[in-house]
């Protein structure tokens, strides 16, 4: 699918423009390794299993572009270098000989078609074309980074300062040898060349224009294909070099914020990324993986330059069932039309300048685009108060613009209210919710409210400042499954655990669920005060209200069973 199958002057925007549905992949093949029951080691010397475990990959997860298992070294051990290969881990190199321009004037160019693990890739490229009309991608190691597995990581970064010249005479070797199996690579079938340069984040941006892009930009120059660059780490402080290597897609770590970043990119520049390999897609539930992939979504609505992605390679262990849910999550999350997309973008901005009749304007031509009510809610009003709420922690913005844009937002609730509670088909539990003693703010738990009623639950707003008693004499009246808390400041933090101790002493014991949030609430925090959940945000709770829910229901049914035998 790139220039030679896909159209003349095909780029990677093209590609994306032309689905109707969100594109998807993760970065690395090592999961299909443990899923066919090989090594890693055995397929890093297999052109068949490395076909062969990305192509099943590609076909049980139905991910929209395949990457071979690839490494950081395998260039390097082309030149003559020496590595060591972990059953189930990435080949280590055990020297790094090129330390002066002696040993560089004794290195030869290597040859992709004869030298080391390079004609296992280039075949098993070829072996993946015959089996699948997806993308194939094509990896190449940056040159920054290959000249740090030829001479030492630590020994090009203070290379950049102590012997340029030598470094730049490394670099300009290493581009070369990278050139040469760039095109093998593409001869090979390969649709789409892949950069990752790691080392290039132990750089300033200076440094890494002079001493990595403008390398790569000469790779990606040399060659007729869509091309992609990933860099490890936070590149927030670099994305305009990045950008000026000409990349037709740029691949970002999960440590990088994509709804900030993608709002200073060319919009035929694609974002790709960037959900946590470990944290999330290792360590996470399914559940877990649904609600991470489901939120970088919602923020990325107004940006249909997005692949979704990982933010970097997913380790050998990790489960089928997350994998699962990631990709599915992704395929079957709804894309906005670029006028949609385009209205979000502007109703976000609209709201961080607090321009409310902007804002109760642009929100009814939301609508009237047939923007989802809900949509605008999460994609739109809550993206931009959580934007407002990180721009005040930096002290970009303070107390006067934050109330403005509280009042911008509020007018936006009130356009879309009447749709939301319209929308709704019966109840499915009723809520009390209120802001604790002593704290006047409310927008957070205006927005939860607003969430749970659009989801159909019936909500007891006590509003603002609501002492202990009365949260209990609610609940006596209201009889709900759930209370809901919500504080903004930490001086209110000692009022909500009387809150909490007053409704677990008041004799409801199992039939009511106490959830608690707000700006300075932690789960270890709710769980101290005998808290039974917490939510950092309006999507959050609906899911955590849904499991209270839930668990009073089979405390109801096991006890109206109670003696039946």
């Amino acid at each position: 699918m790139n220039k030679r199958c896909g159209g003349k002057d095909m780029r990677l925007i093209d590609l994306v423009n032309q689905s109707g549905r969100h594109l998807v992949f993760f970065i690395g093949s090592f999961p299909g390794a443990a899923m066919k029951g090989v090594t890693l080691k055995e397929v890093y010397f297999s052109a068949s299993l490395q076909a062969e475990t990305a192509c099943y990959l590609a076909e049980r997860f139905q991910i929209d572009f395949i990457r071979p298992v690839t490494d950081l070294v395998v260039e390097a051990e082309a030149m003559g270098l020496k590595a060591r290969y972990p059953d189930n881990g990435a080949p280590v190199l055990v020297e790094h000989p090129i330390t002066g321009p002696e040993a560089l004037a004794n290195l030869n160019l290597p040859e992709p078609g004869r030298d080391g693990r390079l004609p296992i890739n280039l075949e098993a490229i070829r072996l993946i074309k015959q089996r699948t009309d997806k993308p194939v991608i094509g990896s190449l190691t940056g040159p920054f980074t290959l000249a740090g597995a030829l001479c030492d990581p630590a020994g090009v970064a203070m290379k950049t300062i102590t012997d340029p010249e030598f470094l730049h005479a490394l670099l300009a070797f290493c581009t070369r040898a990278l050139k040469r199996y760039g095109e093998a690579l593409l001869a090979a079938g390969a649709d789409i060349l892949w950069i990752s340069e790691p080392l290039g984040s132990l750089l300033s941006p200076a440094q890494f224009w002079q001493f990595s892009g403008r390398y790569i930009q000469e790779i990606f120059a040399a060659f007729p294909a869509m091309d992609i660059l990933h860099i490890c780490g936070d590149t927030s402080y670099m994305i305009k070099e990045m950008l000026a290597t000409g990349a037709q897609g740029l691949s970002l770590d999960s440590r990088v914020s994509l709804p900030v970043l993608a709002t200073q990119m060319p919009e035929d520049v694609v974002l790709i990324g960037n959900i946590d390999p470990v944290g999330v897609m290792l360590e996470g539930s399914p559940q877990q993986v649904v609600k991470a992939t489901a939120n970088l979504l919602t923020a990325m609505l107004p940006f249909n330059n997005f692949i979704v992605s990982t933010g970097c390679t997913l380790p050998f262990e990790v489960p089928a069932a997350n994998i699962s849910a990631f990709v599915e999550t992704a395929r079957n999350f709804p894309r906005l039309s670029p006028s949609q997309a385009r209205l979000l973008l502007s109703l976000r901005r609209a709201l961080l300048e607090g321009d409310s009749e902007g804002v109760t304007t642009l929100t009814k031509k939301g609508l009237q685009l047939e923007v989802d009510a809900i949509t605008i809610l999460e994609g739109g009003l809550i993206q931009g108060i959580n934007r407002a709420g990180e721009l005040y922690q930096q002290q970009k913005v303070f107390i006067p613009e934050l109330l403005l844009i509280s009042q911008a937002m509020y007018a936006g609730l009130e356009v879309i209210r009447p749709v939301l509670v319209q929308k709704r088909h019966g109840t499915r539990g009723e809520i009390v919710l209120g802001t604790v003693q002593g704290d006047l703010h409310d927008i957070g738990k205006n927005l939860v409210g607003l969430m749970l009623t659009a989801n159909d639950y019936e909500v007891i707003d006590l509003g603002k400042d609501v002492a202990p008693e009365q949260f209990v004499e609610a609940v006596r009246a209201c009889r709900p499954q759930v209370v809901g808390l919500s504080a903004l400041t930490t001086t209110t933090m000692k009022s909500m655990e009387k809150t909490v101790r007053a409704l677990k002493q008041g004799g409801q014991g199992e039939q009511v669920k106490v959830i608690v949030g707000g700006a300075p609430i932690t789960p270890e925090f709710a769980r101290r005060i005998g808290a039974d959940a917490y939510a950092p945000d309006a999507a959050a709770a609906v899911t955590e209200v849904a499991n209270l829910i839930d668990k009073v229901k089979e405390h109801q049914d096991g006890q109206s069973t109670t003696g039946v035998f």
